[in-house]
């Protein structure tokens, strides 16, 4: 029986907690030079292009190197890969590989303890906090054939508090490894799935006749129609966090890292706290904090949070042109790309054609240290240049002078579907909902924000004059005041914000009595849903919620 080694020991995350700009890989490279870290080491970062800017730095300093990237032969590929560049007949020393790849191996090696081996003796750094945690959702039409289609849930026990809600029998575990391994064993989502309830994450397993065309944060749901259906849901940090356990040494480097998402959850699910690294890791402490923060002036769209949707009903006729009026000429800009389907929301569009004008600079929202926009990062670039690495003719001289006005209009809002997913199973297995949600919104948008502001002028120690930025709501300011700008000055852009209307169970009650009372008269399920306008699996489900009460 193969159990995850992680159930033996707990140990520890080493931390670097490095804003923007101070140097963390400048003193990585210097490390790396001098030895610090004795026999092999990875070096797992989090984009492609990420890699390429650390070789150019790697070669200056004639580091011998290897990398590790996916190519056309895919998930499987790159795996092999890496399990080569780890072999110890594989003489060099350095290897670079991304952070999706590196969580490939790492979910396998879960269930092979030979790949947990090969990390033995293997330092372990990872650049920025992995951001996607393994929450696993798979949804499944005709859930008659649950036994026929699903062997494994026979495999599964139900929580003696609710039993939706499912754990791995041990006593079973062989056959639950057998099945995830087949090769045609359900879907992948399926085995994703498996895979966490094999580490033993809690498993939700519901019949969902019910179509969710909209959650509450006004996204398409992932439910979309699902007659007849099952679904299966469960959540697991970023599997790449297991290699913590494995290798020799494990450090995390990044703004912030010791309070993102997967970092708590591991904490709550697998028992793994974070330390700080030893200070040879750590950049200058005089580079590693704002200095004269007084200067940085943040405006506020939204006093409450802002989903896209309530973002974009007051896009155009206030958020837009008030910006505009206070930010005045030449500024970089990010906000959500245009999205298409249920929720038509072309942010992107819409804003270019307001902001730039008034020569405005899009912006990436995610900069993994590529930053063109900062000033001193320019000098020695032809305007020509500028174009290529994507800053338009009309904005040279702005970004020659670095910019120092920034605005932010972005939200990322998790889904209705996922966030009571998550409430439920950090209930089962006993985590503090509250503490994983607000990391995950501080990742994803506080955090965002601060790379994204980090383009500016901010970075330029010659600059001394006053930052002008703009987020999207109070919670995020907050964020960047506490933990970054402790002297800035915080004030609202004075957008209106409109209330919301609070929900009434009446509508809902009327179609239940409506539902209750034909199905008296005699009237099938089908005759009921055709008469009243609705899906046959909305009876189905308000006649069960009608028999339990």
């Amino acid at each position: 029986m193969q159990q995850n080694k992680t159930q033996d020991s707990t140990k520890p995350i080493h931390y670097v907690n490095s804003i923007c700009g101070a140097g963390k890989t400048y003193t990585l490279l210097n490390n790396l030079k001098a030895g610090v870290f004795q026999g092999k080491t990875l070096i797992v970062l989090p984009t492609n292009k990420l890699i390429e800017q650390y070789e150019d730095d790697l070669k200056a300093r004639a580091i011998i190197y290897s990398k590790v990237v996916s190519g056309e032969n895919g998930h499987i590929k790159i795996v092999q890969l890496i399990k080569s560049a780890l072999a110890p007949d594989y003489h060099i020393q350095l290897i670079l590989c991304t952070h999706k790849g590196f969580a490939l191996y790492c979910k396998e090696a879960a269930l092979d303890e030979s790949m947990q081996e090969a990390l033995s003796n293997v330092n372990v750094i990872v650049d920025e906090s992995p951001t996607d945690d393994f929450f696993s959702f798979a949804k499944v039409t005709y859930a008659d054939a649950r036994e026929e289609n699903f062997p494994f849930t026979k495999w599964l026990t139900p929580s003696e508090d609710d039993p939706t809600i499912l754990f791995l029998n041990e006593q079973y575990r062989d056959e639950v490894t057998r099945y995830y391994n087949e090769p045609h064993a359900s879907s992948q989502h399926i085995k994703n799935v498996l895979w966490s309830a094999l580490q033993g994450a809690a498993v939700i397993t519901e019949d969902r006749p019910v179509k969710q065309p909209e959650d509450d944060n006004g996204e398409e749901d992932e439910m979309g129609e699902c007659l007849d259906s099952v679904f299966f849901a469960t959540t697991f940090p970023n599997p790449l966090l297991l290699a913590s356990q494995w290798s020799k040494k494990f450090l995390l480097l990044g703004s912030n890292v010791h309070k993102a998402e997967s970092i708590i959850q591991a904490g709550f699910q697998l028992g793994i706290q974070c330390k700080r690294a030893d200070d040879i890791h750590w950049p200058p402490v005089e580079r590693n904090r704002y200095t004269e923060t007084t200067r940085v002036n943040i405006t506020v769209v939204f006093k409450n949070p802002a989903s896209k949707q309530k973002l974009y009903k007051q896009f155009t006729e206030s958020i837009l042109p008030m910006t505009v009026r206070k930010m005045g000429q030449g500024f970089i800009y990010a906000t959500n790309n245009d999205s298409e389907g249920f929720t038509n929301y072309p942010f992107s569009t819409i804003a270019d054609e307001w902001f730039k004008p008034h020569r405005g600079q899009r912006v990436s929202m995610s900069s993994y240290g590529l930053n063109i926009y900062a000033g001193h990062n320019c000098h020695g670039l032809t305007k020509e240049e500028l174009m290529v690495k994507g800053i338009e003719t009309d904005n040279a001289d702005d970004a020659y002078m670095g910019y120092t006005k920034a605005v932010y209009l972005a939200s990322v809002r998790d889904s209705g579907t996922r966030a009571r997913c998550m409430h439920r199973l950090c209930k089962a297995m006993g985590f503090d909902y509250k503490e994983i949600a607000e990391a995950r919104f501080h990742e994803q948008n506080s955090e965002k924000a601060m790379q994204f502001f980090a383009r500016s002028a901010l970075r330029d120690k010659s600059y001394t004059g006053d930052l002008n930025f703009v987020v999207t709501d109070l919670a995020m300011a907050e964020y960047l005041q506490e933990n970054y700008f402790p002297d800035c000055t915080i004030e609202m852009l004075g957008v209106k914000e409109i209330e919301r209307k609070p929900r009434t169970s009446d509508k809902g009650n009327e179609t239940k009595d409506n539902v209750i009372n034909l199905f008296n008269q005699g009237m099938k399920q089908k005759d009921i849903a055709e008469q009243l306008n609705l899906s046959k699996g909305r009876v189905s489900q308000l006649l069960k919620e009608i028999k339990a009460a």
